[in-house]
């Protein structure tokens, strides 16, 4: 079976669908995941401080050979700039501006949707109002989407058909290289809020395999049959 294109989390996953694909994009150190799959073009999408603050991420990521790496957030170290530059990797820097900007076309209400789901990323009410009003006054960014969420949409926008994704939940749990450190609790939240506000044409494009997500009753589902 052929796609063009698989957007890989790092959620544990048991099995990985049999597809071949001409594009893998992958979030953080899931690029290592590249590896279940044919040569094909490679994206790793990481989180700039992800990236430059855990090792172990950036050793996966620069392991997997990706053909590019775009960095949210913000620059990388002028020594990781040299490492870079060694293994012949092409990166993209994105601002935080830049990719808010670009996030708010693909959901219902734009800005406002992630301005709303950024609500609920604290537990507590007085969390969230607390949360809501450093980002009004500028004491805060405001990130939106998670990075696995945002190589999703990378995807969408950058290349055309059926998109399948495998490892996400968009929700609390363990990511695959390191089991007992877990998903950010808010970030998933934010992500399972705006995923709901996704807008159709995006909806019925994408494939997922990880039964966490079909709770949100709103995709299609692989199937492995």
């Amino acid at each position: 079976m052929y796609y063009s294109t698989i957007v890989l989390g790092s959620k544990p996953v048991k099995k990985y669908p049999k597809v071949r694909v001409k594009n893998i994009v992958t979030s953080n150190a899931a690029a290592i995941k590249k590896k279940k799959f044919a040569s094909a073009n490679h994206i790793a999408i990481c989180g700039t401080l992800e990236f430059t603050k855990k090792k172990n991420v950036k050793n996966k990521v620069i392991k997997s050979r990706p053909n590019k790496i775009i960095f949210i957030s913000g620059q990388v170290s002028n020594n990781d700039k040299n490492l870079l530059n060694k293994y012949k990797i092409k990166s993209t820097f994105i601002t935080n501006l830049k990719q808010l900007s670009f996030q708010q076309n693909f959901f219902n209400f734009g800005f406002i949707a992630i301005l709303y789901a950024e609500f609920f990323y604290e537990k507590k009410l007085m969390d969230k109002f607390i949360h809501i009003t450093k980002i009004l006054l500028g004491k805060k960014k405001i990130k939106g989407v998670s990075t696995g969420f945002y190589s999703i949409l990378y995807s969408l926008d950058h290349f055309k058909g059926k998109i399948l994704t495998n490892g996400f939940s968009m929700q609390h749990g363990n990511i695959f290289y390191k089991s007992h450190y877990p998903i950010r609790d808010g970030r998933a939240r934010v992500d399972s809020v705006l995923v709901r506000l996704l807008k159709n044409k995006y909806v019925k494009r994408i494939i997922i395999t990880d039964i966490e997500m079909n709770r949100f009753k709103i995709f299609k589902f692989f199937n492995y049959n």
